[in-house]
């Protein structure tokens, strides 16, 4: 048939952004597998069969050439919204350039099975995708014209982390996406960092006060306690941080393989000379309650800790020493 041009006219008209969507999902699906995966019988054979899958695909090539030729939101959108299935097998037979041309649009539109769909697909040809493109496409809030905005994809963040997107090369992904209202994505994020250590997410409050965005003061914070004060240092420990008004904080180990508690109060921290105070209990001798929390934290950070069964709770041992920190040089 032949293919309607009228559809890929520019436009800012989101109604005419999804009817063109419409349409090209119409020819994608159209699309007659059994000539497109004909295989010859014979070398004789081949030069007919190829002739018959050119033409088999010839509409898909051309609403693709149209599509993406849109300018990138539009792009973006369509590309986004277009069966993975039927692009997936555009891409296999060159009616696209590269993976990441429809990775980054399923990133943001797509769900979690697109992804892995396309990545695996990738992976199969000798292809690699970027999940951080992929992470900042979905986890950005923009407008892609007037009466269509997009405020991120929560289905694919956690998946694109699971590929290895990097959230925190900078900031400013976590801030934005928290300071756009879209407190679950920071969320996702806020879980990941504790996951990897050295990302300090108490910067998304010190911004918030800077700023004088006070409802985004709590929001910071509430994901400051519930992640950022956790790190993840193997699958059995869990480290808490609690930063103190006197130059001080305090961090707590919990070793679910040894079924010890470490507390470590580092004291007058700014000091060339802080000290260090370390206290030492067996998890009978700790709170229950603060232990049994710091498993589910654990677990649900991607922890496998052995399976604790609180006894009789004895009074905690007194502090086993103190001693100074290496000075700082």
């Amino acid at each position: 048939m032949a293919v309607e041009t009228s559809y890929f006219t520019q436009s800012a008209d989101p109604e005419q952004w999804k009817q063109t969507v419409d349409y090209i999902n119409t020819v994608l699906l159209a699309i007659d597998l059994d000539k497109v995966n004909a295989k010859p019988a014979s070398p004789a054979e081949e030069r007919d069969i190829n002739a018959q899958r050119a033409e088999a695909l010839n509409d898909a090539r051309q609403v693709l050439s149209y599509a993406c030729n849109f300018h990138n939101m539009r792009r973006l959108y369509t590309l986004g919204h277009l069966d993975t299935d039927a692009l997936i097998l555009c891409k296999q037979h060159n009616l696209l350039n590269h993976w990441q041309d429809i990775f980054d649009p399923k990133a943001a539109f797509g769900t979690a099975d697109c992804l892995r769909k396309i990545h695996q697909a990738a992976r199969e040809s000798g292809a690699t995708v970027n999940a951080t493109q992929g992470l900042n496409y979905a986890a950005t809030q923009q407008n892609l014209t007037p009466g269509l905005p997009y405020n991120g994809n929560l289905e694919t963040i956690q998946p694109l982390l699971d590929m290895g997107a990097h959230a925190f090369s900078s900031y400013s992904l976590y801030v934005n996406i928290v300071a756009a209202g879209r407190k679950d994505i920071g969320r996702v994020l806020a879980r990941h960092a504790a996951t990897i250590g050295n990302i300090d997410l108490a910067i998304g409050m010190k911004w918030a006060r800077e700023q004088n965005r006070q409802n985004l003061i709590a929001d910071f914070r509430d994901l400051w306690w519930e992640y950022g004060r956790f790190h993840v240092t193997d699958p059995a420990t869990i480290v808490e941080t609690k930063n103190l008004q006197d130059d001080s904080r305090i961090k707590t180990v919990f070793n679910f393989a040894s079924q010890r508690v470490t507390e470590i109060k580092e004291i007058n921290m700014s000091r060339q000379m802080p000290h260090v105070a370390i206290s030492e209990f067996r998890f009978d001798e700790y709170g229950s309650d603060a232990v049994l929390a710091a498993r589910d934290k654990l677990i649900e950070l991607g922890g496998n800790p052995p399976a604790y069964q609180p006894q009789l709770e004895r009074k905690p041992s007194p502090l086993r020493s103190v001693t100074p920190a290496t000075p700082r040089g």
